[in-house]
């Protein structure tokens, strides 16, 4: 509840300050990453007259902090020197990606036949491979007698993430639905050097073939489409869409962070993709295992952390997960953790197989008692860590047994007074 404030001169003046500061606040906007402007004949009843065209602005801004239901004013220009202001509102926050979406709707009267919209507002991204911190121009072309239609409906992410680097090709398809069920599209690159160097598009696809050669990977580049229903060669209505591209060339991390043997025995996995973020963790393989993967937003930067924990202490246990960043990178690990025991009687025999080459590495986590020696048959080839001490960690390279290409099989035999146990772990060796 708002506090009561006494009339007098300085509480007055104090709040008109603070309302005008609060003015100045929500209506500045933050960079500009992404732009569309579509739109719909609107007539009016009963005799179709005055012509009506209801407009959808969709812009997405750095996110600064803003959350679900903050709005921002924009110009909308039409009529070849009309304008109308669009209140827009945030519908969608992003931060791990670092936008937002928001949207806004406006229905002005249109005079001309065959007329722009378009949106002309500061600023972009100060800090891009091309157009960095000029002026965000996008349009879109109207058509008042394509009555019952509309502009083609069409976008992308405010941020297009590409696997790959410099010097390769790649395809990216502008979704497309036409406007006007009779028209083709017609899509095109909006104005000369707006656009990245070594970008085409097929106009009866929709489709950007690019090639990036300059410019700084680490930096995002802009690119601006009109996609456009026509009759031939001849553009009828078009929708503008402004967005980015980012390239992406590393795989996301999945590394070995810990292992404690417990009981119960439980390993920490290392998670992170520093680039386009982390767009998901699935676990494609989890036997006696129970696994906690953290929640997240997709485009994550930040450290994630997957925690998977023995459930039957006398059996095997894997875990395999997959993780995946924005630009479609993928990354597999799969550590086999075991808890070996000798038993009275003969030695006790565990084995595993469906290892790929790059799980050559096993470690060794001795109990207390533990075991005196562990043997190792990697595809038929003998292996063997003697003198295991007391709570001993020791690790041994098994590469040269295993095929480059295909799968493995390994068997471990327990050697120890009856009582001893030590948890082995099978994996890649590389920890964080």
């Amino acid at each position: 509840m708002r506090p009561h404030l006494k009339v007098s001169v300085i509480p007055l003046v104090l709040f008109f300050i603070f309302t005008l500061l609060t003015a100045v606040a929500t209506s500045a906007a933050s960079p500009i990453r992404y732009g569309k402007i579509s739109w719909c004949f609107a007539p009016y009843y009963p005799n179709y007259e005055p012509v009506y065209i209801a407009f959808e602005v969709e812009l997405a801004y750095a996110y600064t902090g803003q959350s679900v239901g903050d709005t921002v004013t924009e110009t909308l220009h039409y009529d070849g020197g009309a304008t109308t202001p669009v209140v827009l509102t945030v519908t969608e926050v992003q931060p791990a990606q670092g936008w937002v979406r928001a949207v806004g709707n406006v229905r002005p009267l249109v005079s001309m036949p065959h007329t722009y919209a378009w949106l002309d507002t500061c600023c972009r991204d100060g800090d891009l491979n091309n157009r960095s911190g000029e002026n965000f121009t996008v349009s879109s072309l109207v058509n008042i007698w394509a009555e019952w239609s509309c502009s083609p409906e069409t976008g992308v992410p405010p941020i297009v993430w590409l696997a790959g680097g410099l010097g390769d090709t790649f395809q990216i398809p502008i979704p497309y639905r036409r406007g006007t069920d009779s028209a083709e599209p017609l899509c095109s690159l909006t104005g000369d050097g707006l656009n990245p160097d070594g970008m085409t598009i097929d106009p009866d696809r929709c489709v950007i073939t690019w090639t990036p050669t300059t410019g700084d990977p680490s930096k995002l580049w802009t690119a601006q489409v009109e996609v456009g229903d026509s009759f031939g060669s001849v553009p009828y209505t078009s929708t503008g869409l402004d967005f980015l591209l980012g390239l992406d060339d590393a795989k996301p991390t999945c590394l070995l962070q810990s292992v404690d043997p417990g009981p119960p025995t439980h390993l920490e996995v290392f998670i992170q993709d520093s680039r386009s973020g982390v767009a998901s963790v699935q676990v494609l393989e989890s036997a006696n295992t129970s696994v906690n993967i953290p929640s997240f937003l997709p485009g994550t930067t930040g450290e994630l952390t997957v925690v998977g924990t023995k459930i039957d202490q006398s059996r095997s246990a894997r875990l395999r997960l997959r993780v995946t960043d924005l630009a479609g990178n993928a990354t597999e690990c799969d550590p086999i953790l075991t808890e070996e025991t000798r038993e009275t009687g003969a030695p006790q025999t565990s084995t595993h197989t469906g290892i790929p080459p790059e799980e050559h590495v096993v470690t060794v986590y001795n109990g207390d008692p533990g075991l005196q020696s562990l043997d190792i048959d990697v595809n038929g080839r003998k292996f063997k860590m003697n003198g295991l001490r007391t709570g001993e960690e020791r690790t041994l390279d098994v590469a040269a047994a295993m095929p480059a290409a295909g799968m493995s099989t390994i068997t471990l035999t327990t050697r120890s007074k009856p009582g001893g146990s030590a948890v082995v772990m099978i994996w890649d060796g590389i920890s964080q």
